[in-house]
């Protein structure tokens, strides 16, 4: 029995030690020409892009992503001491694992509730402030408690250092580099300048070393594999300011060397390659000369530069990150050169060398310096040599090889046939050229298979901006703010006042429709306050502009971070002073469904009880607008509370689900996105970044025309609603209106008919100059109507059915033409700042004149301008029939409104050059007042050439 058993183990040991020979003779050797395949298709772990998204690495390649302000900071993933939530960081690192992408993460430790001061950095010093995702945090001090911030980066390291500990779940590629903020030198630098401009970091070299350390501990301590850089070092500068830059990194190496295992620095703009690092060796050589350096940052100015700056880098650093994958509106002009993708995400002319370089030079293991234009790259399948600048053949090349150009183009030649080229080309060496050409050219690609994959979904570019498909007639350009709420402390328009205003359509800014009022505990709706709003709108013949106010206490809770603070709160009172976003958001979704499905006007009411008379008003009366949340972009201060606790991808989440909601029950309603209270352009892109442009109809405005021409000039073609800044004073609403026309916004909500008319306890104006109230505002406290409620309600009345505006002189005396389809123009006048009373002939003669509080004044030829007011004229039908009567006597002499020639005869209804110079002939030629700067409904170019040559 014992010899049958070691008889079988013989066997069985034979039959193994066969089995690992048949393979071992199998497997391809680690280094042999068979791995080709597999050498080409692995990324490039040289190369990485600085971005936010993998769409650049997964285009071209490349292993390594720098994600520099987001989303690795702790206002994101701390938005309360102590509490955690890493879902941003979570979903980031799972799109890079799928990908196979590897990261290095750049901490921010700034979180929100520890430093409540801002320290904006301003768009003169910094061009990226309409980058949301590149854009540095809002808070950037030292930490005040350096022991939580250690606390938090540990549990940081922890979750993403693979040991299975606390671990993200499904975590497959760990973090294990980690990066302390990025250029904290400017700040400093900026803050010794005189500038208000932090960037990245306002603090001393000292507290950043001591933020360094302690982040350097932290991470050790989660993970002793893991690899600690320094913040990026911006270039060295050879300018007025490299005293204070070498002031900073001075103090920051003697410090903080041991705290960084990796040197982290930044190649832009104009720097040579070579150069840049003679000079960071010849400053801190002492430092960085035993430790792997990282170019963290790199772009040139030119196309060339930046071949062959990042081929010679690749003999110095061990990486290098591109800076820019698309080209965007307010980048550096050497992150535009150097960007790959255009505005509307066609390759660009340097996308084909880039990928080529990285195809070919990106997992290289040995480099060899040739001369300053030749470089020799060992792979494992091949020896490649990049040369430029009419490099010659290298030595030890015979025979053939493959030639591949700057561009991707390639062949195969024989070394006699070589020749030089001042453009960057690669000589590939290998003992398979057929097979490293067959893998190489598949993953290139060609062109054409490259523009079929243009990443349009992952950004809107200046030029695709999504256009806005909606009714714009269906927009009335008159409104103001009303919520038809009857209080004590306020103020407030009757219905028939605002049918008496003729504005047609009305903002419910300060209510009813927030999720607490329509559902003051979960499941139990009480729609009796909005009813009786869509009521009181269909009385006065208005449409409704409902503002969603998306908060509920019930779903708020009491976390105390979604608390807003500030001494004046315009909604304290009217909505829960609790304001994040939805905690449940499938019931939010839940509720705006069944509140849009009650007003859309279609034959479903929703599941609540509503009357046969409600029924009937909805019908005829839809509420088809609504605008979600309002001025989500501003801040917490001392004096004023925010209306929404987030940040805006939060507030695109909240956004998103609204829309999804509300065109799930009416396709045919119209989301008007919040306003914001800042820099219109800078919001919108931060919009775009998140394609939160998906989900909105319309877009809506706060900051007053006249200061954001530009930005509201961006949109154009747009729908636009002008929600609040255009002041509901005398004059100035006018100027506001006349402004908003011109850059043809759809819409303008130019008054509060509901104002805080006196002190408001709840909250609100507590400093009101009640000297303002009859300039200011529509009433009175005592409810009578002011001057401004006359004068909106004489401006619309005179403009109202406007088709265009036409602005005919600026400077002392303004000068506008106003066109309707089925009247004549209406003309409007009035003094520019600083100008005074004067007399002023329109060029009318026989005409009425209403002034800016309809007062109404028959006038030959001269009205008064007076300082703060304005004066309209509506061209008299008389010119319309004089032209006709001109036409037909004598059509085939001219095609002017006025014949011209020299015959004077007074009376004929042809106003001659002799009686238009002379006036002597007032019934010809009235209307006209040659030289005054406006060309006239009777004027012609040829006989009044210095109003009417244009």
């Amino acid at each position: 029995m014992k010899k049958q058993f070691l008889t079988i183990i013989t066997i069985f040991i034979i039959i193994s030690v066969v089995l690992l020979m048949f393979f071992n003779i199998n497997k391809k050797p680690k280094n042999s020409i068979l791995n080709l395949e597999d050498e080409i298709t692995l990324k490039a772990d040289r190369l990485g892009f600085m971005w936010t998204d993998i769409v650049p690495n997964d285009d071209l390649n490349f292993k390594w992503i720098r994600t520099n302000t987001a989303p690795f900071r702790r206002d994101y993933l701390e938005p309360k001491k102590g509490f955690y939530d890493f879902s941003i960081t979570d979903e980031f690192v799972r799109r890079a694992q799928e990908k196979n992408i590897h990261v290095l993460a750049t901490i921010y430790p700034y979180p929100r509730w520890e430093q409540p001061d801002k320290d904006r950095y301003e768009k003169e010093n910094f061009s990226l402030d309409n980058l949301s995702l590149w854009a540095p945090p809002e808070y950037k001090g030292p930490p005040k408690d350096l022991s939580s911030y250690k606390r938090f980066v540990k549990a940081l390291v922890e979750r993403y250092d693979g040991d299975g500990i606390d671990d993200m779940p499904g975590l497959k590629i760990p973090i294990k580099y980690w990066e302390i903020i990025n250029e904290v030198e400017s700040g400093y630098i900026n803050s010794r300048k005189g500038k208000i401009n932090q960037w990245f970091f306002n603090g001393t070299p000292e507290e950043y070393v001591q933020i360094l350390k302690t982040s350097y501990e932290a991470i050790k301590e989660s993970d002793k594999d893991a690899f600690v850089l320094n913040a990026g070092m911006s270039p060295i500068p050879t300018n007025d300011v490299s005293k204070l830059y070498h002031e900073f990194w001075g103090k920051v190496f003697e410090k903080g060397e041991d705290f960084m295992d990796i040197i982290s620095v930044h190649s832009l703009k104009d720097d040579k390659v070579e150069n840049f690092f003679q000079n960071l060796n010849r400053f801190y050589g002492k430092y960085v000369k035993n430790k792997p350096i990282w170019i963290t940052e790199f772009s040139t100015k030119s196309i060339d530069d930046c071949l062959t700056g990042i081929i010679t880098a690749l003999n110095h650093a061990n990486k290098i990150f591109l800076v820019s994958y698309f080209k965007m509106e307010g980048l550096p002009e050497d992150a535009l050169t150097t960007a790959l993708r255009d505005y509307d995400g066609n390759p660009t002319e340097l996308y084909f060398p880039i990928k080529t370089l990285g195809l070919l030079l990106g997992n290289a293991q040995k480099i060899e310096k040739i001369n300053n234009n030749a470089y020799k790259f060992y792979r494992d399948d091949s020896i490649i040599f990049a040369l430029w600048k009419q490099s010659k053949l290298p030595e030890g090349i015979n025979g053939k090889f493959i030639k591949i150009s700057y561009n991707g183009s390639y062949e195969i030649i024989d070394s006699k046939d070589y020749e030089e080229s001042t453009k960057v080309q690669y000589l590939v060496v290998t003992k398979d050229l057929e097979g490293f050409l067959k893998k190489f050219k598949n993953q290139l690609k060609n062109r054409e298979d490259i523009e079929k994959m243009l990443p349009s979904k992952y950004y809107v570019g200046k030029k695709d901006r999504k256009e806005k498909k909606i009714n714009k007639k269906a927009i009335p350009f008159f409104g103001i703010e009303e919520d038809f709420i009857q209080e004590n402390d306020y103020a407030s328009l009757s219905t028939e006042d605002i049918k008496n205003l003729g504005v047609g359509i009305v903002r419910t800014h300060g209510g009813p429709f927030v999720w607490e009022n329509i559902e003051p505990k979960r499941g139990t709706f009480d729609f009796s306050l909005t009813d009786n709003v869509v009521k009181q709108a269909a009385k006065a013949g208005v449409t409704l502009l409902a503002s969603l106010w998306p908060y509920a206490m019930w779903d708020q809770g009491n976390d105390e971070s979604c608390r807003v603070g500030g001494k004046i709160d315009a909604m304290r009172g009217r909505i829960p002073d609790f304001r994040c976003m939805p905690k449940d958001m499938e019931e939010y979704r839940r509720f705006v469904k069944e509140m849009v499905e009650r007003y859309d006007g279609d034959d479903d009411f929703g599941n609540q009880l509503i009357s046969e008379e409600m029924k009937a008003i909805i019908k005829k009366n839809p509420v088809l607008f609504w605008e979600i949340d309002n001025e989500v972009d501003t801040g917490d201060n001392v004096e004023h509370a925010k209306f929404f606790v987030g940040s805006i991808k939060d507030y695109v989440v909240l956004l998103k689900n609204s829309y999804n909601a509300i065109k799930e029950v009416c396709a045919e309603c119209n989301v008007v996105i919040a306003a914001p209270a800042g820099n219109i352009k800078s919001y919108y892109d931060q919009i775009s970044s998140y394609r939160g442009d998906e989900y909105f109809d319309v877009y809506n405005i706060h900051v007053p025309v006249d200061d954001a021409q530009r930005e509201i000039s961006a949109l154009k073609g747009q729908p636009i609603i002008y929600t609040e800044g255009v002041e509901c004073g005398t004059l100035s609403l006018l100027k506001g209106i006349l402004t908003s026309a011109l850059l043809n916004v759809d819409s303008t909500i130019f008054c509060m008919a509901l104002e805080k008319a006196k002190v408001d306890s709840k909250g609100g104006l507590d400093k009101f100059d009640s000297s303002k109230i009859g300039k200011y505002f529509l009433l009175y406290q005592d409810g009578s109507k002011t001057p401004a409620y006359h004068a909106a309600q004489n401006i619309v009345h005179e403009l109202t059915g406007f088709t265009k505006v036409q602005q005919l002189m600026s400077g002392d005396i303004n000068s506008f033409k106003v066109f309707f389809q089925n009247k004549n123009p209406v003309y409007v006048y009035y003094l520019g700042e600083g100008a005074t009373s004067r007399e002023y002939s329109p060029g009318f003669s026989d005409f009425v004149v209403k002034d800016l509080f309809g007062n109404e004044k028959r006038s030959n030829n001269m009205i008064m301008l007076e300082e703060g007011n304005a004066y309209f004229i509506e061209a008299k039908d008389k010119y319309n029939e004089m032209q006709k009567h001109s036409k037909q006597k004598d059509e085939t002499k001219t095609t002017e409104k006025f014949a011209v020639t020299d015959k004077k005869i007074c009376g004929d209804n042809y106003c001659t050059i002799e009686e238009a110079n002379s006036n002597s002939c007032p019934q010809d030629c009235s209307g006209r007042s040659c030289g005054d700067g406006i060309c006239d409904e009777v004027e012609t170019k040829e006989l009044c050439p210095q109003d009417c040559a244009v």
